[in-house]
């Protein structure tokens, strides 16, 4: 019986406003680009130091407002999230910079969606490491059959699959009521 869902936050409830920027300039989420993104979400490197080691990569100033150019939140998934959380645990589970993704919550009065929110670089872990869905299942009080993993990246969909979490890879807010409710999950909407 499924007693929790466990949410993604960047290209599911908003635009992943770095992977936007990297395929509106044609570069590839590899390399040195791969690992500045991989640094600051284990919280080793500040958002500054990030802009900084993209400005370095570009041979100009990369600014934060740049990259969120075209960010937006998806107000439907919001939408269903709420309706999940009067049935659910409902939990976030980011690989993010700690400041920069509690400032978004906070700004787009997110936080109260969820019972528990687990962001990488706050806990030293990153998916698609088992370590850090063990430690949201914990968080959580449930197993890993009683849970749902909702992500846009297969690898990161695979991994919970692989500790037992049933998991939807994201597409869209339609597609994920639609997968939700094929699993058995109440969305009352």
């Amino acid at each position: 019986m499924i007693k929790a869902i466990i949410f993604d936050f960047f290209d599911v409830f908003r635009t992943d406003s770095y992977k936007a920027w990297l395929r509106t300039n044609g570069i590839p989420h590899e390399g040195a680009y791969f690992e500045a993104n991989r640094q600051m979400d284990l919280g080793n490197i500040t958002v500054e130091q990030f802009l900084e080691r993209l400005s370095e990569l570009q041979g100009r100033k990369v600014t934060s407002e740049e990259l969120d150019a075209t960010a937006r939140v998806d107000e439907e998934v919001v939408t269903v999230a709420d309706s999940l959380k009067s049935g659910y645990r409902i939990a976030l589970l980011s690989n993010a910079p700690s400041a920069f993704i509690r400032k978004l919550l906070v700004a787009h009065d997110l936080e109260r969606h969820f019972h528990e929110i687990v962001i990488s670089s706050e806990v030293g872990m990153v998916k698609p490491s088992a370590e850090i869905f063990e430690h949201t299942l914990s968080k959580l009080g449930v197993s890993a059959s009683e849970a749902i993993f909702i992500d846009d990246n297969p690898g990161h969909v695979a991994a919970a699959e692989k500790i037992g979490i049933a998991s939807i890879r994201f597409l869209s807010a339609k597609q994920l009521k639609g997968e939700l409710i094929k699993a058995g999950v109440k969305v009352s909407l």
